[in-house]
């Protein structure tokens, strides 16, 4: 048995998984049992770092005493879609399912065909095709046949959600108890809550993920040398509230009930976005996250790889909470050369990213998103505390840019914005949005917007419709279904468009459902 799991390992190691990719008896917790108990997999191969639910692709596994679906099951956590059994004479290549008893047992492998079956497999069973199969990844080709979807991703993305929402919005409700009865309804006040909440949730996050000095951390840990380490992480000082039972309380709850090991960046975006953001800053900034998935999407549509490696610059000038950002970190992690060093591919990637965005505490969760994603490395990100609209410098940086990402603010301009703003700008921040990037993007740039439904054929939208179809050959408009956004009802379209006019426009309509 001990042989045919080194071999198992091996054949992953030929096929890509090697070095952070495979990981020996890897720890996680298992989100779909009520007191989330902790799991060992003896091996799991993951797609690309950092390790997480999803980037795993496979978990490989050895029966003792458990086997076959009850063994697959305690790994659902995991969130690899394939899971190789080494029994004592043979191998099981297991999908896993979304629920006990639902994954389902696939090929049965014999010690002398585990070389063949891996070489004949090779094409559908790397780390960019088990993700592109995971709607991780989106390289062109066709989908790999033996991939069905069983739920998994979809089933552990709720366990994951509903739970941290539970307990942060418990977290906030019980912080506000302790504050002075007169300032529970001051919206300053429960703004420094989130941050608080924040800066130690980054402290947890740290630690689960073994970052010296997090990890020698524990809940006896003074406070205020848990929000110091995070201050010195992200090189900037970081003010937080002088409660000191208020601090206490949330870094208690956050230490003794949380663990995230194997966890997405993108969660955090999530606890942010939906719980860490109150109903007054949604509506001053105009706040709608991009859904990871719709942001993956935009950016695995724009031919990064046609574009000189040391140009990729790119901007996302509302980068929110940075999924945009996120997603583009990836994907131009994919086209670097595997032997670029961990510190000359985040050096990399600070020149390659930047962003603007308003709110200075979206800033810091796309931040803290940024050095998890490009884990281990810390700061030095390019996020300027910047009104798109107001800013001075942002023609400068979209003139230098050849990737224009963004999901606007949807509202007009109040008559005070608008005042603000220069003579003949429109009513409609998205229009004037567009002008903006049009009046400065350079000709070889792209773009991929979110923008509202009306874009398509609202009469306010007309003239800039004009423009794009002047300057670029050719269009990508998606239909996005109803609901996609959690915290906005507005129907939206996503514009791409990446090759400059040639001839007549040729525009192209899909629906994503």
């Amino acid at each position: 048995q001990e042989k045919l799991f080194d071999a198992v390992l091996a054949n992953l190691g030929r096929l890509g998984y090697a070095g952070e990719l495979l990981q020996k008896q890897y720890s996680f917790v298992d989100w779909f049992q009520s007191n989330n108990p902790e799991r060992i997999a003896p091996a799991a191969a993951f797609g690309q770092t950092p390790q997480s639910y999803d980037s795993a692709c496979f978990a490989v596994l050895l029966s003792n005493g458990r086997f076959g679906e009850q063994l697959v099951g305690d790994c659902r956590a995991l969130g690899a879609p394939y899971a190789f059994e080494v029994r004592e004479d043979h191998i099981v290549k297991w999908q896993v399912g979304r629920d006990l008893g639902s994954s389902r047992e696939g090929l049965r492998i014999e010690p002398s065909h585990l070389d063949r079956i891996f070489k004949e497999h090779q094409q559908e069973w790397t780390g960019a095709d088990v993700l592109r199969s995971k709607g991780i990844g989106f390289r062109l080709g066709p989908r790999q046949l033996d991939f069905i979807d069983l739920g998994l991703i979809p089933a552990l993305e709720h366990q994951i959600r509903s739970k941290l929402d539970r307990l942060f919005h418990e977290i906030v409700q019980e912080s506000i108890k302790l504050l002075p009865r007169e300032g529970r309804n001051n919206p300053g006040n429960l703004r420094s809550i989130y941050r608080l909440i924040f800066r130690f949730l980054a402290g947890k996050v740290l630690h689960d993920r073994g970052i010296v000095p997090f990890r020698d951390f524990n809940n006896q840990t003074g406070r205020t040398d848990i929000l110091h380490a995070v201050e010195h992480h992200y090189g900037e000082r970081l003010p937080a509230p002088a409660n000191i039972q208020l601090q206490d309380f949330i870094a208690a709850t956050i230490w003794n009930q949380l663990d995230f090991r194997n966890l997405s960046v993108e969660v955090l975006a999530y606890i942010y976005e939906n719980t860490l953001v109150d109903a007054d800053t949604r509506r001053t900034f105009g706040t709608h996250s991009t859904p990871p998935s719709v942001a993956r999407y935009i950016v695995h549509q724009i031919p990064f790889e046609k574009i000189a490696a040391g140009e990729r610059k790119t901007l996302e000038p509302f980068c929110g909470h940075g999924v945009f950002l996120v997603a583009a970190l990836q994907r131009l992690r994919e086209l670097l050369p595997p032997t670029m060093d961990a510190q000359e591919r985040h050096d990399y990637f600070v020149r390659m990213l930047q962003g603007f965005e308003i709110d200075e505490f979206a800033i810091e969760v796309s931040k803290f998103c940024l050095m998890l994603a490009d884990f281990p490395n810390h700061n030095g990100w390019r996020l300027k505390p910047q009104d798109t609209f107001q800013s001075r410098d942002l023609g400068a940086s979209l003139r230098d840019c050849r990737v224009l990402l963004s999901n606007p603010p949807f509202e007009d301009f109040t008559p005070k914005e608008k005042a603000l703003c220069p003579a003949g700008t429109s009513v409609h921040k998205p229009v004037a949005f567009l002008n903006q990037v049009l009046g400065n993007l350079p000709s070889n740039g792209m773009l991929g917007v979110v923008l509202p439904r009306q874009f398509i054929d609202g009469r306010g939208y007309r003239d800039v419709r004009e423009k794009l179809s002047k300057r670029f050959e050719s269009a990508d408009i998606v239909a996005l279904p109803d609901g996609i956004f959690e915290n906005s009802g507005v129907e939206s379209v996503l514009l791409i468009r990446s090759e400059e006019h040639t001839s007549e426009l040729q525009s192209r309509q899909y629906l994503v459902c």
